[in-house]
């Protein structure tokens, strides 16, 4: 094999398992809401119907501003239908922050969401999963990578025997 292929296979094996294993990372917490869910809460499905970043003054001694990244979802428990907003992240002061937050829900995309079967209004909603899908795109490049090497190697071997 020549040294320009063991580059391109150490680098390949790199990015499948670096690719893979954050990959599994990021699905672990994705498959965990970012917020703590509280005992009881029901899981279901919620569609985004908007997403927006709230300038919020706050009065004090020295007034300023906080961006809070808000989402608003639909649901329905039992037949009846609740469409809400949540907020996320908490204040942050650069609006770009806030929209960071945002940016991952997608308006018409379901996600997992928990609520409170005594006050099916309050909920808990799950964050996308695109940090996994990218994750595993990086752990594809990798296993071509792999699988290129490989079938270069077999075809050079069978051409030399």
């Amino acid at each position: 094999m020549l040294k320009v292929d063991v580059v391109v296979w150490l680098i390949s094996a790199l990015l499948f398992i670096g690719g893979i294993g954050l990959a599994v990372v990021f699905w672990i917490q994705t498959s965990r809401p970012g917020l703590p869910i509280p005992p009881g809460y029901r899981k279901t499905r919620c569609i985004v119907v908007e997403k927006d970043v709230l300038d919020v003054k706050i009065e004090e001694e020295k007034p300023r501003h906080i961006f809070m990244p808000s989402v608003q979802f639909r649901y329905s428990v039992n037949g009846e239908e609740f469409e809400i907003w949540n907020t996320y992240g908490g204040g942050f002061k650069d609006r770009a922050e806030a929209e960071t937050e945002v940016a991952d829900f997608v308006v018409g995309e379901e996600y997992p969401c928990w609520y409170d079967p005594k006050k099916p209004n309050n909920t808990v909603i799950q964050e996308s999963n695109r940090d996994v899908i990218a994750a595993g795109m990086v752990g594809l490049v990798g296993l071509v990578g792999l699988v290129y090497c490989s079938v270069r190697s077999l075809l050079a071997r069978r051409k030399s025997g």
